[in-house]
């Protein structure tokens, strides 16, 4: 009885780490073929925006001017005229409002995060100035318009044009963490959430991919192909 017990937790055991190759195959192979979209800049460089994505070695952001933002945008979430560069994030809402570090990371929240459907958030934060490790996107205005679309998406707007705030979050007292649409889980998750947005503003990066790398190699890409 214990044999046939551990042979079938070593079965299990096994298909589980099979899985995750898998997965991990899957992440890299769809994560550096591009996605459709062009890594060129439009010409119009008086109408152009110009905007950042970045990361914190694993999760990936936005970083908009404020002054570009849509009026939606700018009447439901605080603005701090100190600081002119917005950061937008998305993830699981567990995830997000227990770990300010890594450090902080349970067991129990990244299993819960990864393979149950769950709750996300919207993470905002405010910079003074452009980060030397975010990666530079130029769209143009239809296409700055579709992010910004794709972003007031993601929030969970009520009926007033309020957000539901989440209190109590271990972050710097001027970041905000708001209800967003769109379930967590392994299929689509921060780093997807951001893909999915540079699609929506014309750019062409990564087929489908829930880590950083693959999405900073389109960047670069990008980059590489800026007009001088």
């Amino acid at each position: 009885m214990i044999k046939k017990i551990l042979k079938a937790m070593f079965r299990g055991l096994m298909i589980f780490i099979g899985l995750l190759i898998i997965y991990g195959l899957l992440a890299l192979i769809l994560g550096y073929l591009p996605s459709r979209g062009s890594y060129a800049t439009s010409p119009s460089a008086t109408t152009n925006v110009t905007f950042y994505a970045g990361t914190n070695g694993v999760h990936m952001d936005f970083f908009l001017p404020r002054d570009a933002l849509s009026t939606k945008l700018t009447e439901a979430i605080p603005q701090h005229q100190l600081y002119p560069w917005v950061g937008f994030g998305w993830g699981e809402l567990n995830f997000y409002t227990k770990t300010p570090t890594w450090n902080d990371l349970t067991f129990s929240t990244a299993v819960t995060a990864v393979f149950w459907p769950t709750t996300s958030a919207v993470h905002i934060s405010y910079f003074r100035a452009v980060q030397p490790s975010w990666r530079k996107v130029t769209v143009t205005q239809d296409q700055w318009q579709d992010l910004l679309d794709y972003l007031e998406g993601s929030f969970d707007f009520q009926e007033d044009g309020s957000l539901v705030e989440i209190e109590g979050a271990g972050y710097p007292a001027r970041d905000r963490f708001y209800l967003a649409h769109y379930r967590y889980f392994f299929g689509f998750t921060c780093n997807n959430w951001v893909n999915k947005g540079l699609k929506k503003a014309g750019r062409r990066t990564s087929l489908w991919s829930p880590f950083d790398f693959t999405i900073l190699h389109h960047l670069d890409r990008y980059e590489e192909n800026q007009s001088p």
